[in-house]
């Protein structure tokens, strides 16, 4: 797709022919939804539930390569985390805690990649809810489909690309 929007599109479709090319990584399902590789994966939700992803709220998103993914997905995890109910200790504190660690990789803070990995864990399955599940899935599938910017994110150096803010989170108002 080369003009950013929103289009409605037939289950079935490549999501490729969608944004572009096999290898452009993808957001599919919304901010509970899983970061991949466009490849070979259709608008289908039975498929993608059979590929471990998710069509979710039906959103397609492609970062332009002129921003920083590890500083989007900062902003997003910040905003999840202020998103929770309150009610539970996985929101409270580690939806926060995870927010903390990727904003840190996204300010070249030394941040222990090891550490963010075991909280993504503990916090998986033990919402009273399924908002820190999406959250975690959202996060996890970041680190994954954007490893080579976390890599150099985690050196210090950073990836040098700005944080233009493209991902909404509501904080534009």
């Amino acid at each position: 797709m080369p003009h950013p929007g929103v289009v409605e599109v037939p289950h079935g479709r490549r999501v490729a022919d969608l944004v572009g090319g096999a290898d452009r990584t993808v957001l599919l399902g919304g901010y509970h939804g899983r970061w991949t590789k466009a490849g070979d994966l259709l608008v289908d939700r039975a498929a993608l539930r059979a590929r471990g992803a998710t069509w979710g709220a039906g959103v397609v998103a492609v970062l332009p390569g002129a921003t920083c993914p590890v500083g989007e997905v900062a902003r997003v995890a910040r905003w999840l985390a202020g998103e929770s109910a309150g009610q539970c200790g996985p929101c409270v504190f580690g939806l926060d805690s995870l927010a903390s660690d990727v904003e840190g990789l996204a300010a070249n803070a030394p941040v222990d990649l090891s550490r963010l990995s075991r909280r993504l864990g503990l916090v998986r399955g033990r919402g009273a809810c399924a908002h820190p599940d999406g959250a975690v899935g959202f996060l996890a599938s970041a680190l994954t489909a954007f490893a080579d910017d976390v890599a150099v994110h985690a050196t210090g150096r950073g990836c040098g690309r700005p944080t233009l803010g493209v991902l909404p989170t509501g904080a534009e108002r």
